[in-house]
């Protein structure tokens, strides 16, 4: 039996970071848009859709003919989880008896990801016959709290040379991939079993506030649209 895979775009209207990030012109395009075409090339996806509860991100999905699921109120706040999102996604498709194996999950915050990346995270997933993937970046940056003006490290032997310091581990958005069986079950995108699939610094920057937003535009307009 041939195994089908959903992407999914959690894309919402509010973000107190950049206003309107989500439709706001990136070199060009609305920001959603260049991760709309990029899930659009991917030919093993054949399903894919926007969450969202703004009509703006309606209309962007509509005329670049893509799937758009209208996000309740509810899940569409500051405190909602994309796994509540990802959840109800599923649940409305399935109410239409369109089922899937796998669920990619793609935020359009991310928009350095590249092709390679998606295809070699998947085929580890199917090849591992892992539950869960998610993707990482590294940094020998010395981190630590500050409290009561103090700067106590994480890491508990410190070297001041950057290279003999051990690297720590991050979360990224470039993708989330995931059997669905497993998350229906488990109701969570990461788990301690979840696989962390390590990608570049580059590929891996958000856009979470206005100098995010101006720093990862320039840097898309020179890796990408330079080729």
């Amino acid at each position: 039996m041939v195994s089908k895979s959903i992407a999914i775009i959690p894309a919402r209207q509010n973000s107190k970071g950049v206003e309107g990030k989500n439709f706001k012109i990136f070199n060009g395009k609305p920001l959603v848009l260049w991760t709309i075409e990029f899930v659009k090339s991917l030919t093993f996806i054949d399903y894919a859709v926007i969450s969202s509860d703004s009509e703006r991100i309606r209309k962007i999905s509509q005329d670049n003919n893509f799937n758009f699921m209208l996000r309740p109120a509810n899940l569409s706040l500051d405190t909602s989880s994309t796994e509540e999102c990802i959840i109800h996604v599923i649940s409305e498709l399935s109410k239409k008896k369109k089922y899937f194996d796998y669920i990619f999950i793609f935020e359009p915050t991310t928009p350095l990801r590249k092709k390679k990346t998606i295809i070699d995270a998947f085929n580890i997933l199917q090849n591992q016959n892992l539950e869960s993937l998610m993707t990482v970046a590294k940094t020998d940056k010395l981190l630590a709290s500050i409290k009561k003006n103090k700067f106590t490290p994480i890491q508990k032997k410190i070297f001041r040379r950057r290279q003999e310091r051990e690297p720590l581990f991050y979360e990224v958005g470039v993708v989330y991939i995931l059997k669905n069986d497993f998350f229906l079950k488990e109701k969570k995108i990461v788990s301690k079993n979840t696989f962390p699939y390590l990608v570049s610094n580059t590929e891996s920057l958000d856009i979470n506030s206005e100098e995010d937003f101006l720093m990862v535009k320039i840097l898309h307009k020179n890796i990408f649209l330079k080729k």
